[in-house]
């Protein structure tokens, strides 16, 4: 375990200035108004600031990776960021036995070697135990339809299941939540294959339809995003559902009750709001979960 913890803290280097990093940005708004008018189109649907990642991430080397190479694999395993700064003073004795490193040009509190960082950012010695490795998740609806992650960080469904950007890995991690079954109290988190410090989450995101946020709402749009440090939205909640084959639900820790879904004719992920979305809803692990009550209790089956 200390020796994973070592290898983990390997440097990428130091990052570009802050100034470059807004020239970027300015630069994608700047695209945006010649494009649109100065009334922005795109900022009205809420492109602007998903645009500005892609083109800092793009610029700071932090899109997806091709490979899994090296120790990025076991990241999700144990994520030594606790998300707590030093640069002025030492690390808080709330996060454990963390020690002050320079990364990513600042000060952060990094577990030391042997313990991993938990959801609350303090240093423990458990990490996050890989539970299923390497497998696909089919649509029960649409059973062909396998989960896959794009270079853009999107979740969508595909046909073409064997790149390993549609393999998986499911790992438990050492918390539970109260309430439900033993199995509907775990946490997840279900890091991609292919690039391997991503995890499939829930993302929010608001949208306006006039210029000034006047008329806002939020959408809950499943998503990728690299995981630096434990944060409750890499966490993923999976329930049981009521089918012929084993499946499951899934939902964010963050959204409860907003379950992933595929609609007919669409290639997209997308969330709905109620107690059962129906096969359209239901996942299926293949190879099946090897997770004590991970069938319902019920070989596959939930009763009503």
């Amino acid at each position: 375990m200390a020796g994973l913890a070592d290898a983990l803290l390997a440097e990428n280097g130091s990052r570009s200035k802050a100034s470059s990093r807004l020239r970027w940005q300015n630069m994608v708004v700047g695209l945006c108004i010649l494009s649109a008018g100065a009334g922005c189109v795109l900022s009205r649907l809420g492109y602007v600031a998903k645009l500005q990642h892609y083109a800092v991430a793009l610029y700071e080397g932090e899109l997806p990776e091709t490979d899994a190479q090296g120790d990025d694999r076991h990241w999700l395993q144990c994520v030594l960021d606790t998300g707590g700064t030093c640069s002025f003073s030492g690390c808080n004795a709330e996060r454990g036995p963390a020690e002050c490193r320079h990364s990513a040009w600042r000060y952060r509190c990094m577990c030391k070697p042997g313990t991993c960082s938990n959801i609350a950012g303090r240093c423990e010695e458990q990490a996050n135990e890989v539970v299923a490795e390497s497998v696909r998740l089919y649509n029960a609806q649409w059973p062909t339809y396998c989960l896959y992650m794009t270079w853009g960080t999107v979740l969508a469904v595909t046909e073409d299941c064997h790149d390993d950007s549609s393999k998986w890995n499911l790992l438990e991690l050492p918390a539970s939540v109260d309430g439900g079954s033993a199995f509907e109290r775990k946490h997840f988190m279900l890091g991609n294959v292919k690039y391997p410090s991503y995890v499939a989450e829930t993302e929010t995101l608001q949208e306006c339809r006039q210029r000034n946020h006047g008329d806002c709402w939020d959408r809950y749009v499943p998503t990728a995003n690299k995981v630096h440090t434990m944060q409750q939205a890499h966490v993923l909640n999976l329930r049981p559902a009521e089918w012929e084959e084993t499946a499951f639900m899934i939902q964010s820790s963050t959204n409860m009750g907003r379950y992933w879904d595929v609609s007919k004719f669409s290639w997209s992920l997308s969330t709905v709001p109620v107690h059962d979305p129906g096969p359209q809803g239901y996942w299926k692990f293949d190879p099946p979960l090897d997770i004590p009550g991970s069938d319902g209790g019920n070989g596959g089956k939930l009763s009503r």
